[in-house]
């Protein structure tokens, strides 16, 4: 066994939602302003993680998540704040995410 190269567990459960599917459902919830450095995928990919790695909090997860930050990168994300995360979570609707379980789930 070839052991060179693994994907973490998130990247495996990241992989089952085709990008091309996500970017389709993110223009038909158009924003109020362009994001101009905390991406959908990016805050996707935190609250995956927080979720997955049943992190009792948002800072609890946000900091392990800054933590392997080094990790991040291979999943097209990067550590955020903890305020940016916040108001994003607050600001972006959550149909959004409601939608792109209704692809993939397709």
């Amino acid at each position: 066994m070839d052991v060179s190269h693994s994907n973490a567990i998130l990247a495996q459960l990241l992989s089952l939602i085709p990008r091309h599917v996500f970017t389709q459902v993110e223009r038909e919830f158009p924003s109020e302003r362009k994001a101009r450095v905390f991406s959908r995928w990016n805050q996707f990919v935190c609250l995956a993680f927080i979720h997955i790695a049943a992190r009792h909090s948002m800072r609890d997860g946000l900091r392990n998540l800054a933590v392997n930050a080094r990790k991040l990168y291979h999943l097209g994300a990067k550590p955020v704040a903890r305020s940016t995360f916040a108001d994003a979570n607050s600001n972006r609707p959550a149909a959004f995410f409601q939608a792109l379980f209704g692809a993939v789930y397709k």
